[in-house]
């Protein structure tokens, strides 16, 4: 047993449930136990589940979504079986040279895969519905704090961004030498190699110690996040300190027009380099 094999394991239990009790889990919990890092990545995607869970139950279904299914699928009904009595009460005549024809059950089969392809495209379109009106609006920051904290070390195994939308770095100082930015971002959740949501960066900044820091910062587009921050630049003195069994972590959070960013660190003293950083990596 592995991390991920219990990760895959553990993703089918239900948040706020006695799953876990059951015997197929067994392997995993007893493995989620003695790893901390399962335990934090697990804790991220049982709290995603449960904001989704309640985005869903929240949307707003129109009223007459079912009985324009019902509608559509009775007149499929109807013009089957309006041709199969035509077919039996008007055959054709003997001058045609033609047996009489009834509607053989390949017709009706043909007849029944119309219908349900109609059906199928309305509870497509009725999908589709659904999953627009639910947003992009799939976390909220302190759910991105947790995917933060949970791959903090563990970053290097996450695949290449490839999402929907193009990733900004939050100004100057982000981009210049004096910050060691990783050039290409990685892409979360890491449960997919396709269609990201959030883009991770690495970075490391040298301490007045001469010591290399390192740390994330995580790239989200502002309409998926729920309750933007609202500090528009970065700051260390605006640090929220995140308590897990792997210790303690230093977070900043904040948001521009169209994204929001989330940096963390292991000790808050890092922020305040970084700070210091920035500053002097703008232009005068």
């Amino acid at each position: 047993m592995d991390r991920e094999r219990a990760l895959e394991i553990l993703d089918a239990a239900r948040p706020d449930s006695a799953d876990l009790n059951g015997g197929e889990f067994a392997d995993a919990v007893n493995f989620l136990k003695s790893d901390s890092l399962c335990r934090q990545e697990f804790a991220a995607r049982q709290q995603l589940d449960m904001h989704i869970g309640r985005s869903v139950r929240d949307v707003d279904v129109p009223g007459n979504l079912k009985e324009q299914l019902l509608v559509s699928l009775r007149a499929a009904e109807a013009t089957l079986l309006d041709n199969q009595a035509s077919a039996e009460h008007n055959p054709p005549s003997p001058a045609a040279s033609m047996p009489s024809r009834k509607v053989s059950p390949s017709n009706k089969k043909t007849a029944l895969r119309v219908a349900a392809g109609l059906a199928a495209s309305l509870m497509l379109a009725a999908s589709f519905w659904f999953y627009s009106s639910l947003g992009s609006n799939i976390y909220v920051t302190s759910e991105l704090q947790q995917l933060a904290v949970v791959h903090l070390d563990n970053w290097k195994s996450l695949p290449s961004f490839s999402g929907n939308f193009t990733p900004q770095l939050p100004g100057y100082g982000w981009s210049n030498a004096r910050l060691h930015l990783s050039h290409a971002p990685l892409g979360l959740p890491d449960t997919s190699t396709t269609n990201h949501t959030i883009a991770l960066y690495n970075f490391w900044v040298t301490t007045p110690a001469g010591v290399h820091a390192e740390g994330l910062l995580l790239v989200a587009e502002k309409r998926a996040v729920t309750n933007p921050p609202a500090d528009t630049h970065f700051s260390s003195g605006n640090v929220r300190y995140i308590h897990t069994n792997g210790g303690e972590f230093a977070a900043v959070t904040w948001s521009d027009d169209t994204q929001v960013y989330v940096c963390i660190v292991h000790d808050a003293r890092t922020l305040e380099q970084i700070e210091k950083t920035l500053r002097q990596s703008s232009p005068v």
